[in-house]
């Protein structure tokens, strides 16, 4: 589900969110008696997260970008998120009649009701639906869709992101629209609005020998700078690709996830596990980098504020993603006052990007 857009609104009082999640709970153990669970456990930013589904056909549309974070389980920890995925279709199950979700006539596109310990976002359009919810109290999350066969390719790049934030903000951690590259001795947070580089960067250090936690969204830590995987699925525009082909080895083909213009996507391609340990859970942050596409011959690099970084990375994370606005942005602030930045004009010789993003991490 994108939640891209979604409207805090004047909803159902606390006892009616709380009733609500104990139906939807209701529903989700419904769905695994009739199709049976399957759990899987991931490390995010070092906390487990257990993901229990009620059948399989959510698997393969969830797992492929987490597939770099599978863990062992650790049921006895006390601050294990529980999130409990399943679709209508494949389990023959029905939802509640509930206050938060409407007749279907006059249903919003997205909304989001959020209370205490209690997050809800609602997703519908003329070709699908979803619902995520968390009882942060609890440490339990339900995630439903309707048809699994609907989830669309760029959904399965960056799964959960609703419940992600929400729980990751309780933690004092922040999923942020940016990429992550580094080495041995720490990375680089490249920053900024859609189609600004973010992706091109990042892939180019990667098909250099980088290590790679993340093109569109990480996790980042403040207290110290740190940037922590969340995806390893990388994307790239159709148009880039046809240029820079090496980029994004193996995209898969819209048609083969049930998309209908490929044209209207990015190519994504799941970089783990073919590239081992290239794809990192995560490293210290040395330096902030704005990428800009430039028509210059060179790809260069100046410095800049902190308050210029911040301005170009902390909008499109507080506007795509349903957490605490003035939380995350301030989560950013200290982050990029604590290294250096830069602007990273891409200009037409691409091939230099690695070595002018391995200049900035000597500096720093």
């Amino acid at each position: 589900m994108s939640t891209e857009g979604a409207v805090a609104r004047a909803g159902p009082a606390p006892v009616e969110m709380d009733e609500a999640f104990g139906a939807l709970q209701d529903a989700f153990e419904g769905a695994v008696v009739v199709a049976g669970s399957i759990d899987q456990w991931l490390t995010v930013a070092g906390l487990p997260i257990r993901l229990r589904f009620a059948g399989p056909a959510l698997v393969p549309r969830v797992m492929p970008a987490f597939a770099h974070l599978v863990s062992e389980p650790t049921p006895g920890r006390g601050d294990v998120l529980t999130v409990c995925l399943w679709d209508s279709a494949s389990t023959r199950t029905r939802l509640p009649p509930t206050t938060l979700l409407p007749r279907v006539e006059d249903a919003p596109s997205r909304y989001l009701y959020r209370t205490g310990n209690l997050s809800f976002v609602f997703r519908a359009s003329a070709h699908r639906s979803e619902i995520s919810f968390l009882d942060a109290g609890r440490g339990v999350a339900l995630h439903c869709a309707d048809d699994a066969a609907r989830f669309p390719l760029r959904e399965m790049a960056c799964p959960l992101r609703a419940v992600l934030t929400w729980w990751l903000s309780q933690q004092g951690l922040h999923l942020v629209h940016a990429a992550a590259v580094g080495n041995d001795g720490g990375g680089v947070l490249v920053v900024g609005p859609g189609r600004s580089g973010k992706s091109t960067t990042a892939l180019a250090c990667l098909a250099a020998g980088f290590d790679y936690a993340g093109d569109d969204y990480v996790v980042v830590s403040s207290e110290p700078p740190h940037v922590h995987s969340a995806y390893c699925a990388g994307k790239l525009a159709w148009s880039d690709l046809a240029r820079h082909p090496a980029l994004l080895p193996d995209p898969v083909e819209p048609a083969a996830a049930g998309e209908r213009h490929k044209d209207d996507e990015k190519a994504i391609a799941f970089l783990a596990p073919a590239l081992g340990a290239r794809i990192s859970r995560g490293f210290p942050v040395r330096a902030v980098v704005l990428p800009r596409v430039s028509q210059r011959a060179r790809t260069t690099l100046v410095p800049i504020t902190a308050a210029r970084a911040l301005l170009a990375s902390a909008p499109s994370t507080v506007l795509q993603l349903p957490g605490d606005g003035r939380a995350a942005f301030d989560g950013i602030g200290r982050l990029v006052r604590q290294v250096p930045s830069f602007q990273l004009d891409l200009g037409r010789d691409r091939a230099a990007i690695p070595q002018v993003v391995a200049a900035v991490l000597e500096q720093a």
